[in-house]
């Protein structure tokens, strides 16, 4: 079981506009293949913070995913209504963080990629899966 975990805070004033994206996407995530489990939640003490937690069967239900649609609308939604995310893949045994900064806000595909490769190689005995 692969997990994926995001934290996100949103930009003033985008709050009830990211909520309102994510609550469409959630509809979309039953229909993933390989995904097993996702959460999306808004934290009860600061209405700009939200987690969303991912489950997937294995690293190809993951890979397919951050190539997919889905992922290609989080990034957006994220890139223009949040402040740089924090993510954590793990495989049980293996956490890998992956931080992005303002430069990457932007989330352009290469650099986006460059970074999750880059912690997906180890959690695959360092074989490229993109």
């Amino acid at each position: 079981m692969i997990s994926m975990h995001l934290n996100m805070i949103t930009k003033p004033g985008k709050c009830r506009e990211f909520k309102q994206t994510m609550d469409y996407m959630i509809t979309q995530y039953d229909k993933i293949e390989g995904c097993s489990g996702f959460e999306f939640r808004q934290n009860d003490s600061d209405d700009d913070h939200f987690y969303v937690h991912a489950k997937w069967q294995d690293l190809k239900g993951l890979k397919l995913y951050l190539l997919s649609d889905q992922f290609m609308l989080l990034q957006g939604a994220i890139a223009v209504l949040c402040n740089p995310p924090e993510m954590e893949i793990s495989d049980g045994t293996i956490l890998k963080k992956i931080d992005f900064d303002d430069r990457d806000n932007e989330y352009r595909k290469g650099q986006t990629h460059d970074k999750l490769n880059a912690a997906l190689m180890e959690l695959n005995d360092n074989k490229n899966i993109f």
